[in-house]
């Protein structure tokens, strides 16, 4: 079970484009998991807002793309820095990024959609995003005014339609 295809994570002008999961080597390489594992966006030279709970944004430069995910940042040096970039968002400005294909949105544009059964009844609203490191999760607020979180793949989410504002979920 992975990410719905066509679907990128995004602030209002800051596209999500994965998480920090861990470090790896002595030198500073981290292990990013990306929302979309298609994409191509990071590259050598590509500048990411890194952004972690309790501590401020910082920009970073992308030094080197490795397969599996493996990533060099040109000012993490050492492993005891990139340790504590672990769960760290990588966003990239949304207008640095080409046009989105018919079928392709940004999560973002989804904020505020109303969940669904298969049956037609009002779960909640889509209000966020997070991640559990195995798959994205929608954030809702039930109809009943709690929070809950939602595993964004292809069995559990079973359309979502974009010009409505609704996402459709089998529970």
């Amino acid at each position: 079970m992975g990410i719905l295809p066509g679907f990128f994570m995004v602030s209002m002008s800051q596209i999500l484009l994965g998480y920090i999961v861990r470090a790896f080597g002595i030198k500073g390489g981290v292990v990013i998991k990306l929302l979309n594992e298609d994409s191509l966006t990071l590259a050598k030279g590509l500048e990411v807002t890194v952004s972690q709970k309790k501590s401020p944004q910082k920009i970073l430069t992308v030094e080197s793309v490795m397969d599996r995910g493996r990533v060099f940042f040109t000012e993490i040096t050492d492993r005891e820095t990139a340790e504590s970039m672990r769960g760290a968002e990588l966003l990239v400005d949304r207008d640095t990024l080409p046009a989105l294909e018919d079928d392709e949105y940004y999560f973002s544009d989804m904020i505020g959609a109303s969940i669904i059964d298969q049956h037609g009844v009002i779960i909640g609203r889509l209000v966020d995003f997070s991640t559990n490191n195995a798959q994205t999760l929608f954030e809702i607020e039930t109809t009943s005014g709690r929070r809950a979180s939602i595993p964004a793949v292809k069995p559990i989410v079973l359309k979502i339609d974009e010009k409505n504002k609704q996402i459709t979920v089998d529970l």
